[in-house]
């Protein structure tokens, strides 16, 4: 397994290793280790169905249910949104505009999650972007321009 730094401030691609395998529990306690120091971590050319996703999702912790957003969920798997622009039952999808805005995910409930985890099924040629933030860093450690 390898970590490739994807920036300064944040961010490491994850190579080396097939996350929709079986897993050890050294192969996560290592993930677990990446992610801590990049605060996100990227997996490419991932190819899993949900069982799979919240497999490897579980090996984390707890997962949210999403009992306060209902018509968000993936059918079937209530700790999976979907965020979409596709029509859902011949209606605009409540998430079509999510995330079009800075924020940081549940940071408004009782107990925030540690991480949230997206799993791109199909993108736009244009825009569709997805932005992090290190709030953690020292403003020191930002490289002078």
């Amino acid at each position: 397994m390898e970590a490739v730094p994807l920036g300064h401030a944040l961010g490491a691609e994850i190579r080396g290793i097939d996350i929709a395998g079986p897993l050890t529990d050294n192969d996560i306690a290592e993930i677990r280790d990446i992610w801590q120091r990049h605060h996100a971590v990227v997996f490419r050319e991932i190819d899993w169905s949900p069982d799979q996703h919240l497999e490897f999702s579980r090996r984390f912790g707890a997962l949210d249910d999403h009992a306060a957003t209902p018509h968000d969920r993936l059918e079937g798997y209530p700790e999976l949104l979907e965020i979409t622009n596709r029509l859902k039952d011949g209606q605009p999808s409540q998430t079509r505009n999510a995330g079009r805005n800075w924020h940081a995910d549940y940071s408004y409930t009782g107990r925030p999650a540690a991480t949230s985890m997206l799993y791109c099924t199909e993108k736009p040629t244009v825009g569709g972007d997805t932005m992090f933030c290190n709030m953690a860093a020292p403003m020191t450690s930002c490289p002078k321009r």
